[in-house]
């Protein structure tokens, strides 16, 4: 993160010295909920693969679902 432009002068990174980040937007009925991230202080010695992002992007798309079904729940009640 301390190399990426964007990154490197965001107030989460200066505060809190985060130098790994991935993660993946939550969506739910087509609006953005948030996001699941991972992160570290430490440096990660070798780029995130195709699988890790393959991997966050089903657990965000798995937890969006379960909102899903926790709204029609809702309103079904």
């Amino acid at each position: 993160a301390g190399t990426h432009p964007d990154f490197n002068s965001h107030p989460v990174y200066i505060g809190m010295r985060l130098e790994s980040y991935i993660s993946a937007p939550i969506w739910v009925r087509e609006k953005l909920w948030g996001t699941i991230n991972f992160s570290s202080t430490q440096i990660r010695t070798i780029e995130f693969s195709e699988d890790d992002y393959e991997f966050i992007s089903l657990m965000a798309e798995g937890i969006g679902s379960l909102i899903e079904i926790n709204l029609l729940i809702s309103e079904n009640e």
